[in-house]
């Protein structure tokens, strides 16, 4: 959600697929109207069964995978949303994409890089696609501290190295950063604040639609 958000300001119009269609714990389509303010279109299931635990997608998924505009897609973790998104392999041959790995080393089957690398191949089977990079988002929610940050960014880099992609952005939430939770001062790469959008009580205000913060340096000299 926060990525399609990014995409939505630098870019325009922005479609989300939700493609975590089996047991997710936390759905893009329940943010649908407070992402549309934002330039993001949630696309899920089929129309009447978007808050069901099954996975009947939408046909309009091929046609926003092959359009023109930016298109996030969010995939479960595991081998189940692997086959979701596997679904849809020859579609995304066709046009240029990343696909990233997010790691929280504070989860009970990702512990170590072996575990992660050993995840990532599963993933990669099934969907019938390779990881171009890594997202770095260890963390322990609102009692996340910097040391965190750092040992979920030290295992990133040894996760990548074996898989042979690089880590491309280190993910913060935007209340952590807020008490000074941060990188390590030799990452300068992306850091992205993420907003917690399915949190109950949080309120939207006009500033928070304003509070990401995503810099990257390329080899050009360019800034995101």
């Amino acid at each position: 959600m926060n990525l399609a958000a990014l995409r939505a300001r630098a870019d325009g119009m922005t479609r989300l697929v939700d493609l975590d269609v089996v047991n997710p714990y936390f759905r893009s389509r329940e943010s649908r109207s407070l992402l549309h303010k934002l330039g993001v279109h949630v696309i899920s299931s089929v129309e009447g069964l978007e808050m069901a635990d099954l996975p009947a997608l939408s046909p309009s998924i091929r046609g926003a995978i092959e359009g023109p505009a930016p298109v996030v897609i969010d995939v479960g973790g595991d081998q189940a949303g692997a086959r979701a998104l596997g679904r849809f392999r020859r579609v995304l041959d066709t046009r240029p994409f990343d696909f990233l790995l997010v790691t929280n080393y504070n989860r009970p089957l990702c512990t170590t890089a072996e575990s992660a690398v050993r995840l990532a191949r599963e993933i990669e089977a099934v969907a019938r696609l390779k990881f171009t990079g890594i997202v770095s988002n260890t963390h322990m929610a609102s009692d996340t501290r910097s040391e965190d940050v750092q040992r979920g960014l030290e295992l990133s880099y040894a996760t990548a190295g074996l898989l042979g992609i690089p880590v491309v952005i280190v993910a913060i939430s935007e209340d952590c950063f807020a008490r000074g939770v941060r990188a390590p001062s030799e990452w300068n790469g992306s850091v992205v604040l993420l907003r917690r959008f399915n949190d109950p009580d949080r309120v939207l205000s006009q500033e928070a639609e304003h509070s990401y913060l995503w810099e990257d340096d390329d080899s050009n000299g360019h800034s995101q």
